[in-house]
């Protein structure tokens, strides 16, 4: 299990080159897509397996829920690549809403991956 999360975490932060990506012109994720948290590998698995395996492991509530906030600040990083205010994108990226929330899901997603090997240890 700690090995699965660490997959959710290398997703997650291959979240930041795409968007990365996307304000140097490149591919700009779908919208629609990018900003719902239910999508992604990481979303389907809190949404199903991970909430019934985990819900009740403390942080998990929050894990949800800054998932599903990074999800939105993803959504307005497109929006501004799309309005083509890459400055505010960049600055949004490297100091915004969507920085600080990213690094909280994938410190809320290593505490999770400790408490998991915790579990798995004392079985």
């Amino acid at each position: 299990m700690p090995q699965l999360i660490n997959q959710f975490i290398n997703a997650h932060l291959q979240w930041i080159s795409k968007l990365t990506t996307s304000i140097y012109g490149g591919q700009i994720p779908d919208r629609d897509t990018a900003s719902v948290d239910n999508v992604c590998a990481l979303g389907k698995w809190i949404h199903g397996e991970g909430n019934q395996l985990h819900g009740n492991v403390k942080g998990f509530a929050e894990l949800r829920e800054k998932h599903r906030q990074f999800h939105l600040a993803v959504g307005q990083v497109i929006d501004l690549v799309n309005a083509n205010k890459v400055d505010e994108a960049k600055v949004e990226m490297a100091s915004g809403k969507f920085r600080q929330i990213s690094g909280e899901v994938v410190n809320l997603l290593s505490r999770l991956r400790n408490s998991i090997k915790g579990v798995d240890m004392a079985q």
